[in-house]
């Protein structure tokens, strides 16, 4: 009996009447790169971005020249068509560029990092922006429509999957409620039932002694 017990909840559950719910989509991935702001300012980005890759490569060329200039002063430094004093500036002077060409190529990769970050960061400025005022315009228009959930059509991972969805009230303790009380309320109002007719009191009669006296 108790395995039928879930069954029949689920059936009874399922035969309750149940309103009808709007679901919209929104490709929010379409909305971002049609919004004029965000082309406007992706273009900022690419600016600034192309901007940052020219004073990098302004290093990178640098260094290079250095690089040669290294290269160049290493091999006076051992040629011994020169004199020994020359070869010994030759090679001092290699060691003072080393260093500084050293120092050089830190400052270009922290240049890259930091600019790479920043551009970074601005577009995560933008996407979040965007994306809070996406929501504010999807809330009203879910609100018109009367839908119960927006959900997100687009398939990249930087935008939330459900854009909207109406709050929701937990109403098991009313159900609960309402249910027993109804139940009272029968149990009250049902006849009392008829009590069963009272036996005879008269007792059945002894069997008799058959036992001998000794």
């Amino acid at each position: 009996m108790k395995k039928l017990l879930l069954p029949i909840l689920i059936a009874c559950v399922s035969a309750l009447p149940m309103q009808a719910q709007t679901v919209l989509t929104v490709d929010v991935s379409n909305v971002f790169n049609n919004l004029k702001e965000v082309q406007t300012e992706i273009a900022k980005l690419n600016s600034a971005a192309s901007e940052y890759q020219t004073f990098f490569q302004d290093k990178v060329n640098k260094i290079q020249a250095m690089e040669k200039q290294v290269n160049d002063l290493v091999t006076q430094s051992s040629n011994e068509a020169i004199l020994q004093d020359s070869r010994d500036q030759y090679k001092k002077e290699a060691i003072t560029q080393n260093n500084a060409l050293n120092a050089l190529k830190v400052d270009a990769q922290n240049f890259q990092t930091s600019s790479n970050d920043l551009i970074k960061g601005r577009q995560d400025d933008l996407v979040r922006v965007e994306l809070d005022k996406i929501r504010t315009v999807v809330k009203g228009i879910a609100a018109e429509k009367k839908a119960s959930i927006v959900l997100n059509a687009s398939n990249l991972n930087m935008f939330t999957s459900v854009l909207f969805s109406a709050s929701t009230v937990d109403v098991t303790q009313e159900v609960v409620t309402k249910l027993n009380a109804d139940y009272a309320a029968a149990a009250a109002a049902a006849p009392a039932a008829t009590a069963p007719a009272a036996s005879g009191t008269s007792s059945a009669a002894k069997p008799a002694d058959t036992s001998k006296k000794m």
